[in-house]
């Protein structure tokens, strides 16, 4: 063997070894990552939710079948939303936060309206705006992103 290809088979052996080297560092630090991480529920009675599932979905294609559509609007610090049916009743917001359940927020109100939005915190939120009308259940969902 010349020494031309000895130097070549280091080359080789050394990318080979590099390689190995960096999986390896890149494996253990997702698997640190990963048992950091805290297992929690979307929902802490997730059985009973998942039975009413349907309904939700029923809920929503009703809202979304709407001649007039309900409307949701943040403007940075206050939510403001519409709900065209005059009689709505049983208005709940629901402000969800899926890397953090204590953030979760319910908020009933009377009538359509603005909310004050300073204690939620920044990042992206899922709101859910639930309402009946006749003993039927309607529902929208938007996300939302507050900056500060």
């Amino acid at each position: 063997m010349t020494t031309e290809d000895s130097k070549t088979a280091i080359r080789w052996t050394s990318g080979i070894v590099l390689f190995m080297l960096v999986f390896m560092i890149a494996l253990g630090s997702f698997a640190y990552i990963g048992t950091r991480q805290k297992p929690i529920l979307v929902q802490q009675n997730y059985y009973e939710e998942g039975v009413k599932f349907q309904d939700k979905i029923n809920a929503r294609q009703r809202a979304n079948s709407l001649k007039d559509q309900p409307a949701m609007i943040f403007n940075g610090k206050s939510f403001s939303f519409s709900i065209p049916q005059k009689n709505a009743e049983n208005i709940s917001l629901y402000f969800y936060r899926n890397n953090d359940h204590k953030l979760d927020k319910k908020i009933s109100v009377e009538h359509p309206g603005s909310i004050p939005l300073e204690e939620l915190v920044k990042g992206w939120w899922k709101v859910t705006l639930d309402w009946t009308v006749d003993d039927e259940l309607y529902s929208i969902t938007k996300d939302l992103y507050k900056e500060s």
